[in-house]
């Protein structure tokens, strides 16, 4: 959620939509509402909508992580958007270990 402290920022629209040119190609990405990437900083799973995605002061879509508060650009996570068998993958690998002495 976004803090009290921070000043009103915009809602952004979905779906955000940005035309990428790599190596004099043209390509269309989106995000969709309710799409999940990982964060920048902890790896936790964010849930893109309203809350977490926000215009900032210069009119950016920003990422918030919910976890460690990291606000990141839109733009950076185009690509990293997760599938079901990606995030039942990261579960798996943060399932708490046993240890025995």
């Amino acid at each position: 959620m976004i803090d009290i402290a921070e000043p009103f920022y915009q809602r952004a629209e979905f779906p955000i939509v940005r035309h990428v040119v790599e190596s004099g190609h043209e390509y269309v990405k989106t995000l969709q509402r309710y799409d999940k990437v990982p964060c920048w900083q902890c790896g936790q799973i964010i849930k893109l909508d309203y809350p977490t995605v926000y215009l900032d002061e210069q009119g950016l879509e920003v990422v918030r992580c919910r976890n460690c508060g990291r606000r990141v650009d839109a733009f950076h996570y185009l690509d990293k958007v997760l599938s079901d068998k990606d995030i039942r993958e990261i579960r798996k690998k943060t399932r708490k270990r046993r240890t025995y002495v």
